[in-house]
């Protein structure tokens, strides 16, 4: 086995990586400082504790905490804090003789605590209990507001609620508010300047969001959401493989739930679309209920349709191809519903269903003018017109059912899950063909297709908490999946079948079937000292994959992946955090197939049946300071990844000349980041917010022989890319809302791929009625720029392609929404269920294999 090269990792860490932890190292401390009295850094007290119900023990979230500092030589001074969604709180108290803790929350009630300095300094933490005031609650109608983001040791979470424009936007147009989540002028999602992250739904993966997220998320309205969060480094509860970034979205959280409450919203899309949804959440008595139901509609003519020109370069020959404009449509329904039942305190039932259709005809009309290099003996000028007709029809089912019971242990708890999911996809397509030289058709090939495709899964983990005293905790947990599906393809033609499927390199029939098993285990310890908190994991997975299609390349594996993570607050408005892990990424089935399939006269596709797991080290330090009018979150990171899986292109290796679309694991990759979210709000009126990143990539793949002329090819690459984007925020009277945005974003540089730029604009308009419950508003989006015009190229040995594509990108919308009904408070829920994030997503668009999100 070939060893990494140490002395080049070496290099690079010492070279990027140290300089930007010594800087940091030094910002810092003085952070520290200036945080700390100039005169004695001794002269405060941090204190720790918990707000919880009396009777059921259940965390109190977002309960106001007074706490008086009292001295007989000076005047007392009161402090407040909101306690966290856990219901604990942590501050810096002066240093006074005695100390009086005030809980309140709207409808509870609490007497005060009286410690002295002596008492509060021996306990390790403070346990404040409040009951149920009905009296207090009929009378007083309290409205508080819950801090709009929040850092955690592992992610940071925006609270979509607390964000007036929540009934207003999409929940894509809501992503833009999002710390470290940026949005391309093309409507594509990145996080820290990465496109690799998996969306989430209440804690799971999505595979109805994942398929399509640009066009499912803008079917969702954002008032449907409660939280948005950015899980910047996946801990061992996770899948070892899979994204490193999660972006997991919140429907619904909280404690108990009495009443009926729903919204209804409809609106535009583009040009030429309509979006609609409904939701609705109940309960009554120990059970309850939640549901929503959204549909997509939009058609895209020709005149709103992308246009291409490509030129390509080889040995042999030059190529200039144009796409012109072809119609889409695209439909999409999505179906959750979701039942809670409470036995007693202590067992909680819940079950979900998640139903996703989506239906996409479209139409593209290619023009390929192929001029060969003068040693050639064909003819010099050959014209190559392909017409793809297709449609793809894919279906989305998930059944879910989760066991939660609570010890008698506060926080102690054993959760049992079951999954069961199908995902069958259906995809026709339609190509005509014609080659004419000299102004004579040479060539004449029609190819119909038909790929039925079924994935289904099926999923059981039992997860279990441990709290040893107040400062330590233990997560394990165990996980095994069964996965099974098959794909079958049939291609047939009017012409003659054989030259016409040698032509397109495909065969009359192809089937695959796949078989998956994986056992995992996981162990994560958790300490909080203090002002302190860590946590270390480790987790190991093993299994086998079976797959034949063409040809058996079936194979194991078994990898153990750590976790490390360290949290420091230096008061309860600045927090400091360092975080380790380590991901796996398994080759997909898509990636895996040797399968070949030609797409043009000079372009086919194939897989690699030899590509092995690429695993990325990945370490991040961030610093979060959140005050009453500043929010701040910033970053550093840097990640190597040895064996990344990537596409290339290969000519020479085809018989016809043709080039080849395939994927490899190239050398190592490596890179660093820095990310700044801000938002300021200096009056009540006026907000702006700020939200930004950029990264540099080095990625080196050695030295190979090109096929095609012999010579020697260094097969490197190296550049910047990045995503910033500013938002205003006006609310004035008469329930008007305004929100100017504008950002500047690029593509992240690869093997084969240079970087390429971007910018965008737009505005927000909203109107309210009856108190919030009605909202009107419209969206512009790039009203001075018609078009976008980007200009692509990608290379390989003694290959290059230069691409200018025009996308539309002036866009108007329109939305209204009304909320009925009202809630007391949210719903309960199991805290942990089943995630499944374990196989690779393909970099192609190819549907052979079936689906494997």
């Amino acid at each position: 086995m070939k060893l990494p090269n140490i002395q080049g990792i070496h290099t690079f860490f010492i070279r990027n990586v140290c300089p930007i932890v010594i800087l940091s190292l030094c910002f810092f401390s003085q952070l520290v400082a200036q945080h700390q009295n100039p005169q004695k850094a001794g002269n405060t007290l941090i204190v720790r504790g918990l707000i919880q119900h009396k009777e059921t023990l259940q965390p109190i979230a977002y309960a106001t905490l007074s706490i008086v500092c009292r001295s007989v030589s000076s005047d007392a001074d009161t402090l407040q804090q909101v306690t966290d969604d856990g219901g604990r709180f942590e501050m810096a108290l002066p240093l006074a003789e005695k100390y009086v803790f005030l809980p309140s929350f709207v409808g509870l009630k609490a007497d005060s605590l009286v410690l002295t300095q002596n008492e509060l300094r021996s306990k390790g933490l403070v346990r404040l209990s409040m009951k149920a005031d009905d009296n207090l609650l009929s009378e007083v109608v309290v409205v508080a507001k819950k801090p709009i983001v929040r850092l955690g040791i592992d992610r940071i979470a925006y609270n979509v609620k607390e964000d007036p424009m929540n009934k207003a936007l999409s929940l894509h147009e809501m992503m833009r508010r999002v710390p470290l989540v940026t949005i391309d002028g093309d409507g594509n999602l990145q996080v820290k300047g990465t496109s690799n992250f998996a969306i989430y739904l209440n804690g799971r993966p999505s595979s109805f969001i994942s398929s399509n997220p640009k066009e499912v998320l803008k079917s969702i309205p954002a008032s449907s959401v409660q939280n948005i969060e950015v899980i910047t480094n996946p801990g061992v509860e996770y899948d070892a493989t899979g994204a490193s970034i999660i972006i997991n979205i919140i429907t619904q959280k909280g404690i108990n739930l009495k009443g009926i409450m729903g919204t209804v919203t409809a609106g535009t899309l583009f040009h030429n679309g309509l979006m609609g949804s409904a939701n609705l959440s109940a309960a009554m008595g120990k059970a309850s209920f939640t549901g929503s139901y959204h549909v997509m509609d939009y058609w895209m003519p020709k005149k709103y349709a992308n246009y291409t020109s490509e030129e390509n370069y080889t040995t042999s020959y030059y190529r200039k191809s144009n796409t012109e404009p072809g119609a889409m449509k695209f439909r999409s329904h999505t179906l959750n519903l979701n039942f809670n039942y409470e036995f007693n305190k202590k067992n909680l039932l819940s079950t979900s269903f998640n139903w996703n259709k989506q239906h996409t005809p479209s139409f593209s009309n290619y023009t390929d003018n192929v001029t060969y290099a003068p040693h050639e003996r064909i003819t010099p000028l050959s014209t190559e017109h392909l017409v793809s007709t297709a449609m793809m029809l894919r279906n989305s089912y998930e059944f879910r059912t989760d066991y939660q019971h609570d010890f008698d242990r506060n926080n102690e708890k054993l959760i049992l899950s079951y999954l069961f999911v199908r995902n069958p996809v259906k995809n026709t397509e339609s190509r005509v063909l014609d080659v004419e030289k000299d102004k004579e058709n040479i060539i004449h090939r029609t190819l119909s297709s038909t790929n039925i495709a079924h994935l289904d899964e099926h999923t059981w983990q039992a997860d279990y908490t441990l709290p040893i005293r107040e400062q330590h905790k233990i997560n394990s947990g165990i996980k095994y999946i069964y996965r099974r599906g098959n794909s079958f393809s049939k291609y047939s033609s009017p012409e003659d079948v054989g030259a016409t499927l040698d032509y397109f390199g495909v065969k009359d029939t192809v089937s695959m079937n796949y078989r998956q098993q994986i056992f995992a285990a996981y162990l994560k310890y958790m300490l909080s000292l203090g002002n302190f908190s860590g946590s270390a994991g480790v987790r190991l997975e093993t299994g086998v994959q079976k797959v034949q299609y063409g040809e058996d390349f079936s194979r194991k594996f078994t990898d153990v992946v750590p976790e490390l993570g360290l949290s420091y607050s230096f008061n309860q408005g600045l927090q400091l955090k360092a975080n380790y892990n380590l991901r796996i990424s398994r080759p997909s089935i898509q990636q895996l197939s040797p399968y070949t399939q030609a797409y043009s006269v000079v372009f086919i596709h194939r897989g690699n049946s030899k590509l092995i797991n690429e695993r990325i080290h990945n370490l991040e330090v961030s610093i979060g300071s959140y005050g009453k009018k500043l929010t701040l979150q910033g970053g550093l990171n840097a990640n190597y990844t040895k064996n990344p899986i990537a596409p290339i292109f290969l000519y020479g290796e085809d018989k016809e000349g043709r080039i080849i679309n395939t994927f490899e694991n190239l050398g190592f990759n490596r890179g660093v980041g820095a990310s700044l979210f801000a938002r300021y709000i200096p009056f009540t009126w006026f907000n702006v917010m700020f939200n930004g990143s950029v990264r540099y990539d080095e990625f080196d793949a050695g030295k190979v022989i090109s096929p095609s002329s012999g010579k020697e090819y260094i097969r490197n690459n190296k550049g910047w890319s990045g995503q910033f984007s500013g938002i205003l925020n006006f609310t004035l009277p008469r329930n008007w809302t305004i929100v100017a945005y504008a950002g500047l974003f690029s593509q992240p540089v690869s093997i084969s791929m240079d970087p390429f730029w971007g910018t965008y604009h737009g505005m927000n308009v909203v109107k309210s009625f009856f108190n919030g419950k009605l909202s009107l508003a419209a969206n512009i989006q790039n009203p001075f720029m018609k078009y976008y015009h980007f200009r692509i190229r990608t290379f390989g040995p003694d290959f290059e392609s230069k691409m200018v594509t025009s996308r539309r990108a002036l866009q108007l919308n329109f939305t209204i929404s009304y909320t009925f009904g009202e809630l007391q408070s949210a719903i309960k829920k199991v805290s942990k269920t089943i995630i499944n994030q374990d196989i690779s997503t393909a970099k192609d668009s190819s549907m052979q294999g079936g689906d494997n999100k």
